[in-house]
């Protein structure tokens, strides 16, 4: 089982639970390799998150975000 396997699986899971829950907000970091792009990123799914990843790596295939915490409310 590959690492980008479990991320994508953990991310799957956090969509699917954020739909039954009241209400979701995900803390992330974003990443282009060792360069840090910022921090306190919110989101309120999985696909949210995966969605500003996605339209970065349109400029910079090494963007990726970090998971730093995640709530329900």
């Amino acid at each position: 089982m590959s690492v980008d396997y479990d991320r994508f699986t953990l991310m799957k899971n956090l969509t699917k639970e954020g739909k039954k829950m009241n209400k979701l907000t995900i803390t992330y970091s974003l990443w282009d390799g060792a360069q840090l792009l910022g921090v306190d990123y919110t989101a309120t799914s999985a696909d949210e998150m995966l969605k500003v990843v996605s339209e970065l790596q349109k400029v910079s295939k090494g963007v990726v975000a970090h998971l730093r915490k995640v709530e329900q409310n």
